[in-house]
């Protein structure tokens, strides 16, 4: 597994306040979070599956 990138810190900060305390997103989040957590949730996918077990 690697660290985030800077773009990943960024989508995250930007998502933080739309989670709620499980860490989940919340459904009144607006569309634009909600493509943006996709994007994000799917960076860290790619990047668990580049890593050699």
């Amino acid at each position: 597994m690697r660290f985030p990138t800077e773009e990943e810190d960024r989508m995250f900060e930007a998502i933080k306040p739309y989670l709620d305390e499980r860490c989940k997103l919340k459904e009144d989040a607006p569309d634009e979070i909600k493509e943006l957590a996709e994007k994000f949730w799917e960076s860290f996918k790619d990047a668990a599956c580049q890593h050699s077990f």
